[in-house]
């Protein structure tokens, strides 16, 4: 048998060499063929990331040959496994690419493209396509087809997720990084225990250095979680905490549960705490572990019943859920299954019971899942018996995983960990409000420049769901820099700022959910960038303040008069808002658009609806309760910083490396999106450490910013200062200190020669100079040759005098004899 197994392994290994052997012979240009061989032997290797830079270059070859246009579509589908396997955040750019293959219909392996593409069209939330693109599959292959019973399931889970999205959400999910900045901070967060009273979480955490599991415990304060703690526990010498994950926790938060894995079984331990420290584990007995899988485990107030996760024989399939009650020796009974309204042929884990309201919630990838696991809930009708699991519905649960759900008490709130839509690999922990959302929301805002003054600007919103633009929001012109929106809370827009000097800003916001009514503050400051007393881009810096008493429990510890103070500012901003909606409304949008172009307010008088208007979104900017803004100034729930630039590219294009909206029928030209949006605060935040991502080794459409040309003397590579202008090496330095201080620019610099003499000798004249401006440029700092010998921040091209200049005087001559210090944005 494996000699079998070995020889097909063989053969197959002999057939892909020979048919890479016979691609690399289809490119006629041997450059091509070379480079075509290493992305291969990278792709080979699993190196995507090199591999992906090397195929994007093949990507841009236009051909008529049907030989090299089939060469060029497998190059497509690796292109859309590197970016699938890459950086998880980075695999929906894989779409595009399979839909060509399959619209081309070439491919000679469609089966696992449209499988990957489905995948990728329901984590996306692009279900209706997912089913097209499954049921065409389906149509194309035979039933015997390995994939054919996962389309089939897949099919089932998108048109359940259509259903159960479509509905209209009353609460909202808030990831721990919003109101905890101990938790969720840069890597996986997951599998929280948390205590019945929400005020005790532990969960595991990977250590960033070592990759290793780390158990942590936060506990939470007035309404704030604190910074978290590495608990030590005494797993013993033949233990590996990387086996180890946490299974549950007692009523009491004196015992926790952990579950050891162990080849294919894996066993539920606990521990007990004593004098704030967790014991030696102990193995639970034999009715609830088995040679098989258990999983998390839940144990109620009195201590005396347990439900488990297991995949034992003689269940419904997968991992169920059973139960086991203490009897009087102190021993477990054997293990009950909790039945069909409750497990399914696929896993079930996670129970949670709540005592009051005696209902059990566990997570689930079968009944009508979105995908993966999702959290369901059932009535306990009598002793182990349950009505049909019901889905909790989005956004609690998602197309990906969904697990550990704890709810309060008072059923007000919960917690879950869930699976973030851009990688499937990063867990985070996400707090959940059930109260029912207000409808409006306030924000007051202040556009200003960078010294501090006030700017005259049109605001857009845009609502990311309807795709339709917000009516109530106001630039009045008597007031301005200062904008007012009226939008609904708990939601995702596109917020669009129009000015007269800078591009028009493109900025990702969500408004948090509100239970109750409170004003939020926005700040926003835009600047020019110059480098060498040239403008080379724009910064865009935005400050959210969100005021919230209430979950800082701070009006628990006010007097009666200062409670009312603030109620009464919270009442009176709320009429202001009924009176601005109503009285716009009227009026109609085109009225209210003459009025914010007005420069000043007229005289109020009662009869006339545009003057009152004027007056509601005056009072509703400035009227502040100076007692009532003091104490909740204090009382910030959460401020939010990101920093965004820019660059300018010099490209022929006038709108090069824009993005553009269509609004009403019309195009838009935007500077790049600002995601300033919590859940992806690690990629716009101040303290953010940018990665370089992509090697650029073939990068054709590079975003150049700037240039900066030296010139050198005939014949000569040794720099002349004196041949230059006399502030050279101010000028260098300050590009030095420029792109070190912005780390997404890199530098190019290119070596040219004139005309005259050998063009072999000319081309390493070229070279001779660059290196001669690379020495100069890395010196003077300590760190700056350590900066720029990283790899893609320098780099040196020499073109000899195969790009020069046509050469009529000396002075076109002394022009080609330079090197350009070319400053580009790395993709």
């Amino acid at each position: 048998m494996k000699k079998k197994i070995f020889y097909k392994i063989f053969i197959l290994f002999v057939f892909l060499f020979l048919q890479n052997q016979k691609l690399y012979s289809q490119f006629s240009n041997p450059t091509l063929q070379k480079k075509y061989k290493i992305a291969t032997k990278e792709f080979n290797e699993k190196n995507y990331s090199k591999a992906l830079g090397l195929f994007l270059y093949f990507d841009t070859i236009k051909t008529n040959e049907n030989k090299i246009k089939k060469i060029l579509l497998e190059i497509k589908y690796k292109i859309s496994v590197c970016y699938i396997n890459f950086e998880a955040q980075e695999r929906f750019k894989a779409i595009p690419f399979l839909e060509k293959i399959i619209k081309q219909n070439l491919y000679k392996f469609p089966n696992k493209a449209y499988i990957e593409l489905a995948i990728l069209y329901h984590s996306d939330y692009q279900f209706k396509k997912a089913i097209e693109i499954l049921n065409i599959f389906q149509e194309q292959t035979s039933k015997r087809n390995e994939h054919y019973k996962f389309s089939m399931r897949m099919i089932e889970i998108c048109k359940s997720a259509e259903k159960i999205i479509s509905r209209k959400p009353s609460i909202h999910l808030e990831n721990l990084r919003n109101i905890s900045m101990p938790l969720n901070m840069v890597n996986s967060d997951y599998n929280p225990i948390i205590l019945p009273d929400l005020n005790v979480m532990y969960f595991i955490a990977l250590n960033s250095k070592s990759g290793k599991k780390e158990i942590k415990v936060s506990h939470k304060e007035i309404g704030i979680w604190k910074k978290s703690k590495t608990i030590n526990i005494n797993f013993g010498e033949k233990i590996d905490i990387n086996s180890i994950s946490l299974a549950g926790i007692s009523y009491d938060g004196n015992i926790l549960f952990f579950q050891k894995k162990e080849k294919k079984r894996a066993d539920i331990y606990f521990s007990e705490k004593r004098n704030n420290s967790f014991g030696v584990l102990k193995k639970l007995d034999a009715n609830v572990n088995s040679r098989h899988l258990e999983g998390k485990i839940y144990i109620n107030r009195k201590g005396n019943e347990i439900y488990f996760s297991s995949d034992r024989p003689g269940g419904y399939g997968g991992k169920d859920i059973y139960k086991v009650k203490k009897m009087k020796n102190n021993k477990w009974s054997k293990a009950i299954n909790l039945g069909e309204n409750i497990n399914t042929i696929y896993d079930e884990d996670s129970p949670f019971i709540h005592s009051n309201s005696n209902t059990i919630y566990f997570s689930s990838k079968g009944h009508n899942t979105m995908g993966g696991y999702d959290i369901f809930k059932s009535k306990i009708i009598e002793d182990d018996k349950f009505e049909l699991a019901e889905n909790l519905s989005y956004p609690i649960n998602t197309p990906q995983d969904n697990l550990y759900y704890v709810i309060s008490e008072s059923e007000n709130s919960a917690y879950l960990s869930s699976v973030k839509k851009s990688n499937p690999n990063y867990h985070e922990i996400f707090f959940i409000d059930l109260k029912s959302s207000i409808e409006q929301s306030m924000i007051n805002g202040n556009i200003f420049t960078k010294n501090m003054k006030a700017i005259k600007a049109s605001v857009k919103v845009i609502n990311k769901e309807t795709k339709k633009k917000e009516n109530y929001i106001f630039t009045p012109n008597y007031k301005i820099g200062k904008f007012l929106m009226i939008i609904p809370p708990g939601k995702e827009y596109k917020m669009l700022i129009e000015t007269k000097n800078f591009t028009t800003q493109n900025i990702d916001i969500r408004i948090p959910n509100q239970t109750y009514f409170y004003k939020m503050f926005q700040k926003i400051i835009l600047e020019h960038v110059y480098l060498l007393g040239k403008k080379v881009g724009e910064k865009t810096i935005i400050e959210n303040s969100f005021y919230d008493n209430y979950k800082k429990g701070i009006e628990s510890r006010l007097n009666s008069d200062e409670l009312k103070k603030i109620q009464e500012y919270r009442n009176k901003l709320f009429q202001y808002l009924k009176k601005i909606k109503k009285t716009s409304k009227d009026l109609g949008p085109d009225k209210v658009n003459k009025l914010m172009s007005k420069t000043k307010i007229p005289d109020i008088k009662e009869e006339d609806n545009s003057n009152l208007l004027l007056s509601f979104i005056e009072q509703a900017i400035e009227n502040v309760d100076s007692t009532a803004l003091e104490e909740l100034g204090k009382n910030t729930l959460y401020v939010e910083n990101y920093e965004n630039t820019f660059f300018i590219s010099t490209g022929e294009k006038d709108y090069d490396h824009m993005e553009e909206l269509e609004i009403n029928n019309k195009i838009i030209k935007t500077a790049p999106t600002i995601r300033a949006i919590l859940e992806n605060s690690e990629e716009n935040s101040l303290q953010k450490k940018e990665k370089i991502i992509n090697d650029n080794y073939f990068n054709i459409n590079k975003k150049y910013i700037t240039t900066y040309s030296v010139y050198f003397r005939q014949g000569e590579s040794d720099f002349d200062v004196n041949y230059n202008n006399k502030y050279f090496a101010k000028n260098l330095d300050e590009i030095a200190r420029f792109l070190i201080n912005n780390k997404k620019l890199a530098v190019e610099l290119q070596g040219y020669a004139d005309s005259k003499g050998d063009r072999i000798k000319n081309l390493k004249l070229s070279n001779e100079r660059a290196k001669a401006i690379k020495d100069i440029f890395i010196a003077g700092m300590d760190n700056r040759k350590r900066i720029f010998n990283e790899k893609n921040k320098l780099s040196i091209i020499s073109f000899g005098d195969t790009k020069s200049r046509n050469e009529v005087t000396e002075e076109d001559r002394r022009k080609n004899r330079r090197v350009d210090i070319k400053i580009f944005e790395l993709n």
